[in-house]
């Protein structure tokens, strides 16, 4: 007896056959995505990335994000509608922010002092009691920890602001 979507979700034969159907309407994409999954592999092994090259760093961080991200669409096909959303958000992200690195030589560090920013914020809202924190969290000289989070944004807080306008890690 063949199974419904509206009884077994993703794990019925109708959304096997509908997974079936879509892969055969869209063969080329597919086979242009396994394509391009094997060409990133080949790629990635020839990377040597030394730590000091922060824009090589970055670009290689968020290519290998958009790697395993495309690869958890294609090994789960039946994954749960809104993870895949998320996955797939996850990988639009990745490639906004590797054409931002590609066309603005500061794009590594600003997105990097970006996050930093938004790391000392989220300390400062546990700090005040505006978000929830852990037990061993708890008693900590906040204000060290805010300061450590701080340094790497000594200097460019101005154009970090200007700058990243609209960027949304």
């Amino acid at each position: 007896m063949a199974t419904e979507i509206s009884f077994n979700g993703p794990f019925s034969d109708q959304a096997e056959e509908k997974s079936k159907a879509i892969k055969r309407e869209h063969k080329q994409l597919f086979f242009y995505l396994a394509e391009v999954n094997e060409k990133a592999h080949q790629y990635r092994n020839l990377w040597r990335i030394g730590s000091r090259n922060v824009k090589a760093l970055f670009a290689a961080a968020l290519f290998h994000r958009a790697l395993t991200a495309y690869q958890a669409l294609i090994f789960n096909p039946k994954g749960i509608r809104l993870e895949a959303r998320a996955t797939r958000r996850n990988i639009l992200e990745a490639k906004f922010k590797l054409a931002y690195l590609l066309n603005e030589p500061e794009a590594a560090v600003l997105l990097i002092a970006l996050g930093e920013k938004k790391r000392a914020d989220r300390l400062r809202n546990m700090k005040a009691g505006r978000l929830a924190v852990s037990e061993k969290l708890k008693g900590q000289d906040w204000d060290a920890v805010i300061k450590k989070a701080e340094e790497h944004l000594k200097g460019s807080v101005a154009t970090l602001e200007s700058n990243a306008v609209g960027c949304d890690n």
